[in-house]
């Protein structure tokens, strides 16, 4: 396991040792929306999550419409930081058009950028996962979000954790301490009400033991 004293949206693409193959500039995807249509989105995402923990879509709504605050505290947390403020300037995107992922294959396997590679080959996933932010109209938090959503992968990376239910309860308690985002905190509790006894075991020890 990779450590890293640092919160995970604050890890600059040229942490992880990647070239990049190419300048890609964050652009908004926002969607407006009155309150009441926010409010329609967080309810319905919400139910959506509680009947489908899998639903990618309704997460990254709920995430948009309910994370203002939190969204706040991770970019006053980001602006004290000297890296953190070369992220605000640059907006590095974490995808397949700026990560040279044969590059990272070819790193040693104590570095990030080659953990980072084999927990994308183990799971089966790409960087180009991660759905753009639509309803967050302040361009500096909406791109913190998208942070949010590309580097969530290095977090499971960097704590070892798998992408099954145990392994995304596990990374969403670490991602709710570090970033405050409710959601984070709803899939982390509810999420594991729907443990397997098994599981539910695993997760009270890891949980007992990774120091939040």
């Amino acid at each position: 396991m990779i450590i890293t004293t640092r919160p995970f949206y604050l890890l600059f693409i040229k942490s992880l040792g990647i070239k990049r193959c190419c300048s890609t500039k964050y652009e908004p995807t926002y969607i407006p929306t009155t309150f009441f249509q926010k409010s329609v989105l967080s309810l319905g995402s919400s139910i959506g999550m509680l009947l489908d923990p899998t639903r990618a879509d309704m997460l990254s709504t709920l995430g948009e419409v309910t994370g203002h605050s939190a969204l706040q505290f991770m970019a006053e947390k980001i602006i004290q930081n000297p890296e953190g403020q070369e992220i605000l300037r640059e907006k590095p995107r974490i995808n397949t058009k700026t990560v040279d992922i044969s590059f990272l294959q070819s790193l040693p396997e104590d570095t990030l950028g080659k953990t980072y590679y084999n927990f994308l080959n183990v799971n089966n996933v790409t960087p180009d996962s991660r759905m753009d932010v639509q309803f967050i109209e302040d361009v500096e938090l909406a791109y913190i979000m998208q942070r949010y959503r590309e580097a969530h992968d290095l977090i499971h990376a960097i704590l070892g954790q798998p992408t099954n239910m145990l392994g995304e309860v596990t990374v969403k308690w670490v991602e709710a301490f570090q970033t405050r985002l409710p959601m984070c905190l709803g899939g982390a509790i509810f999420g594991a009400v729907r443990l397997r006894p098994k599981q539910r075991h695993q997760y009270v020890t890891k949980k007992s033991t990774m120091g939040y």
